[in-house]
């Protein structure tokens, strides 16, 4: 495409779009004035509707038939043409990138090394195909055909009748990593009696999973099929901007590595199992890839689009898979109750059996069958003590897969994926969240940024009726702009963050029994519906009441470590003093606890109890104090086990705080108490519940209304203690600007 310096995609049924085309066949298209491609391009000017086609002929021989010819031809959509689109990324593009060329209707076209392997692995797998591909259908080389184009592209991908995903040339493990995400992710087929989609489901599979997670359980390594679904799952397909709309515009989609094909449909079932199994806090072998969780958004968003489209859909096929997938949980569901009774089943048959064995030799036996008792014994006692160890003295990652709700889904796609240009955050959703109106003014190449960007934050309140698009705001902010508008150059997912905690599961029977569990916060505003409203496009007006204001912000951090000296770390440490020494004993504990929460979540660890030491030293009244406070962090460098050490809790917050821009606050008012706020923040700022966001927010007053200065992180806010005792019918009305 010619704005956009990744992939493109769209649709696919059950029917395969085949080409009539033979390399003799005579060119349908009109010569063009292009100068660069005389004849290949036709002109597309005088029809709303009218797009080009490229017919590829199957490959008659594949060692022979290393070249691509193929005939391009214009095709109106209104008459409803059968093909397929491709989406790819078109990767790094310069004169040092070797490129490879087609042939359409005799003269050669060149395209991009990953182009022309996607389309030869299609015609590998597929046969002669009719498709459409952005790089050949659209005349590079005319740009009012590619504004044009580009603002087609929702209706040529809601057209196609499949869309083949090409993620890159295949290995032996993307090969079986493929196979293996075919089934849905679940690694057995035999005494499997039901499938859906080819993916295994009912009673069946709910016994082989059971079996499979207490195989799991006590391993410690993956399957032959783990490198490689770290490969698929990491290609760069999924990181950019372009091929969201693509994969959420497609009605039906095959992903394509290398000379393995795989539906969309069985991708969406293997996601589903591999949420549902993190979601229970294994680790070791029951572990998946961290770029699941990219997957995993995109998923949900999908799935979210698909239901919005439902009423207009001809064949709602969201229905159907709704009613697939709510049967598949439950037979996940199923077998994860299977698994608890077989697991501890065979654990009280099997230790029953043990230590009866043991004790038999022991007092029944001889000195060598006493030792043979020892020589059983000990690995039980060593697998057992690992285990306990694993859950009480050691940092362990926990490769998180937050449950994100839809909406954050969609937000967290717009602000992670890459473009090449900033304006494609918006032009790249166009045919999803856009309209026809937005999609002329936006392709205008005089459009700012800034006008760009705003358009995008209120498309995104209208699609998504969530006011929690403002969780992403960033220190950076336009100059000529409501402080509202969103920066997605700087935008960041540090506040979503802020609404999970981990629980650590103390009842630990092996090495990799589940170890933790996933909280969700409900949010400061629990329940609460968004209604805002646009005042001339500059001015939001939302609901929502002041709760209280900032009495004390601290600096900003510095990054500290082992090598920090006295007088640094001091200085360091000097503003949590000031806060956790202003609060009672209990409050102080608390705010400890949830920070240590937001430390797990943000480095991928479980801490411990560390936070209690910390929370003891830092909140000590001057009085208190029986030697400084650096002296008796440093005491706590070298505690054993880790767990315990408070220097290491506090070096983790102090360096994340210091990275991420945020500071320590003092609130004042209704609610009182410590807070984690943006850097931008300061003393006499107020702090708002708004109606529709799941946390509270700074603002601060200004002429004709409140500027937007970020979200607010506040210990006892998180689950709506403070919103549940606010009259709901009589909120003020905030004007944002």
């Amino acid at each position: 495409m010619g704005s956009r310096s990744e992939i493109e995609t769209s649709p696919r049924p059950n029917l395969w779009p085949k080409s009539n085309f033979s390399p003799s066949s005579p060119s349908p298209l009109t010569e063009s004035p292009n100068t660069s491609q005389p004849s290949v391009y036709g002109s597309l000017r005088g029809s709303e509707t009218a797009i080009r086609i490229l017919d590829l002929p199957a490959i008659v021989d594949s060692i022979t038939d290393s070249s691509i010819t193929a005939q391009l031809r214009v095709v109106d959509l209104k008459d409803k043409p059968t093909f397929a689109t491709l989406s790819y990324v078109w990767g790094v593009q310069d004169e040092s990138t070797p490129q490879k060329q087609i042939f359409c209707n005799g003269y050669p076209v060149k395209v991009t090394r990953n182009c022309w392997s996607a389309l030869q692995s299609i015609r590998r797998i597929f046969g002669g195909i009719t498709i459409w591909v952005d790089s050949v259908c659209i005349n590079q080389f005319d740009q009012e055909e590619k504004t044009v184009q580009v603002a087609r592209m929702g209706t040529i991908y809601s057209s196609a009748q499949v869309c083949y995903i090409w993620l890159g040339e295949g290995t032996a493990q993307s090969d079986i990593a493929i196979d293996y995400l075919s089934q849905g992710g679940l690694p057995f087929k035999t005494l499997i009696s039901h499938t859906t989609d080819g993916v295994p489901t009912g009673t069946g599979m709910a016994v082989r999973l059971a079996w499979h997670l207490c195989v799991g359980a006590h391993s410690n390594h993956h399957g032959t099929y783990f490198d490689g679904l770290a490969d698929v799952l990491s290609r760069p397909w999924i990181t950019r901007l372009w091929t969201l709309q693509e994969a959420l515009l497609s009605q039906n989609s095959v992903l394509i590595c290398g000379n393995k094909s795989l539906s969309w449909l069985a991708m969406v079932y293997a996601i589903e199992y591999f949420n549902f199994v993190s979601s229970k806090g294994f680790t070791g072998a029951l572990t998946f890839p961290v770029s699941l969780h990219n997957w995993t958004r995109l998923q949900l968003f999908w799935l979210s689009y698909r239901r919005r489209l439902s009423p207009h859909l001809a064949q709602p096929l969201h229905t159907a898979l709704d009613s697939q997938l709510q049967l598949h949980k439950k037979s996940l569901v199923k077998g994860w109750k299977y698994f608890r009774i077989m697991y501890l089943t065979f654990f009280m048959i099997w230790y029953t059996y043990f230590v009866c064995s043991v004790v038999f030799l022991w007092f029944y036996g001889g000195i060598l069958l006493k030792g043979v008792a020892i020589i059983l014994i000990f690995p039980k006692l060593y697998a057992i003590g690992t285990g306990l160890g694993l859950t009480l003295f050691s940092f362990r990652p926990l490769e998180l897969s937050l449950p994100y709700r839809e909406n954050e889904a969609i937000m967290m796609e717009i602000q992670s994926r890459k473009s090449f240009d900033a304006k494609d955050k918006y032009k790249g959703l166009l045919g999803v969240i856009g309209d026809a109106r937005s999609s002329r003014s936006i392709l205008n190449s005089f459009e700012s940024l800034e006008n760009t960007y705003q358009k995008l934050f209120i498309d995104l309140i209208h699609f998504t009726r969530s006011l929690d698009v403002l969780l992403f705001a960033s220190h950076e902010r336009f100059h000529n702009c409501p402080s509202w508008v969103i920066d997605w150059r700087t935008a960041s997912q540090r506040w979503i963050k802020f609404r999970y905690w981990v629980k650590p599961i103390y009842t630990v029977l092996a090495r990799d029994w589940p170890q933790f569990t996933i909280c969700e916060y409900a949010g400061a505003t629990p329940g609460s519906k968004s209604d805002p409203r646009f005042r001339n496009r500059e001015q939001l007006v939302v609901e929502g009441r002041d709760i209280c204001s900032l009495g004390w912000c601290s600096p900003e951090f510095e990054i500290i470590s082992e090598r920090t000296t006295d007088e640094d770390l001091r200085r360091n440490l000097e503003p949590f003093q000031v806060l956790m020494s202003s609060l009672e004993t209990s409050v102080q504990r608390k705010a400890a606890r949830e920070l240590s929460h937001f430390i797990e979540i943000w480095t991928d660890r479980l801490e411990g109890p560390a936070w209690r030491d910390w929370s003891k030293i830092v909140g000590q009244n001057s009085t208190e104090r029986t030697q400084p406070v650096v002296q008796q962090l440093k005491t706590h460098r070298h505690n054993w086990p880790p767990f315990f050490r408070a220097w290491l809790f506090h070096r983790k917050l102090s360096n994340i705080l210091a990275q991420e821009g945020m500071v320590l606050v003092r609130c004042d008012g209704t609610y009182s108490g410590l807070g984690v706020a943006p850097r931008d923040a300061k003393s006499g700022d107020i702090v708002s519940l708004i109606s529709g966001v799941s946390m509270p927010v700074i603002l601060r007053k200004s002429q004709g209304g409140f500027k937007f200065i970020g979200p607010i992180f506040l210990p006892g806010t998180m689950n709506g203690e403070v919103w549940n005792n606010i009259d709901k019918d009589n909120l003020d009305k905030l004007v944002l600007i």
